[in-house]
């Protein structure tokens, strides 16, 4: 199931939505996504780590992103604003490869400036109105545009920032950590292994949990199962793969493995969890258009 129905001739689209869809249901986003909270609060995860929104909020979630939602609030509403990946690189190829470090790293930002809340709310609703212009023959050009005057407003407003940070520099460990973990979120599927890591970071696997420990207070192992149980649940909700086919995929000895190794990290079997979230209610987006 696809959330946002991204397409060559449609590249962009937006609408509004309460995002119950991804409620529990972790799943991995191959295109962009704005949101500006508009009412409501909520607890949602972006590639496992834990973000709080609240009305006036903007996230913006880089294509190649798990989201989840853990809570939301009865009267949650945001403005979405999807893209595609090639469309995300064709409106930011003037901005600093730090600044989508910087994204990734803050991808939530709560406005409480007013001025700055009214550009944001301005760039959303034009883009809105002109996705709506469906016969307007520049739409695309003007989508593209504007799309990238957000970025390009938002580059403005945090470029102080990532450029401190950059200035200022990490530390040895802090650096191997996020070297780390951009590791294993590339390679996980087929490497579940602490030593392959260790070894891509030219240190033992011991110093990589002593260096993970010191940033997220667990081992390189238990980060690993986390993204590797993460790909689990994405495949089992959002795909009709079977079981083997998704041990297949993620490289595991074989379907019962898969299993047991399911089952010891949620408390779950795949089949019992794929049952659990296929009976919940199904939630839609509600399109502008």
């Amino acid at each position: 199931m696809e959330p946002f129905y991204i397409t060559t001739q449609e590249p962009l689209v937006t609408g509004t939505s309460n995002l119950d869809m991804f409620l529990d249901r972790p799943f991995r986003l191959d295109n962009g996504l704005i949101l500006f909270c508009r009412n409501g609060s909520a607890e949602i995860e972006i590639d496992l780590k834990k973000h709080k929104v609240s009305p006036n909020a903007e996230v913006v979630i880089l294509p190649a992103t798990i989201l989840s939602i853990n809570h939301l609030s009865k009267d949650f509403q945001v403005t979405y604003i999807a893209f595609s990946k090639a469309l995300m690189d064709e409106v930011s190829f003037r901005l600093e490869a730090p600044f989508f470090g910087f994204l990734k790293d803050h991808p939530v930002c709560t406005h409480d400036d007013r001025m700055r809340i009214e550009l944001v709310n301005e760039l959303i609703n034009m883009i809105t109105l002109v996705y709506r212009d469906s016969r307007n023959m520049f739409r695309t050009p003007i989508l593209k545009n504007l799309l990238q005057c957000f970025f390009l407003n938002m580059y403005d407003k945090t470029q102080r920032f990532f450029t401190r940070q950059q200035k200022k520099g990490h530390d040895r460990s802090e650096e191997l950590f996020h070297a780390f973990i951009s590791l294993v979120q590339k390679h996980c599927i087929q490497q579940k292994d602490v030593s392959f890591y260790a070894d891509e970071l030219c240190i033992s696997p011991r110093y990589l949990s002593v260096i993970t420990r010191k940033v997220t207070n667990e081992s390189a192992k238990e980060i690993i199962d986390k993204h590797i149980t993460l790909e689990i649940k994405v495949l089992l909700q959002s795909t009709e793969m079977t079981i083997q086919e998704i041990s297949n995929r993620l490289n595991f000895p074989n379907q019962s493995y898969l299993a047991r190794y399911f089952k010891r990290h949620t408390g779950k079997s795949p089949v019992d969890y794929r049952d659990k979230k296929s009976n919940a209610n199904p939630i839609s987006l509600s399109n502008t258009l």
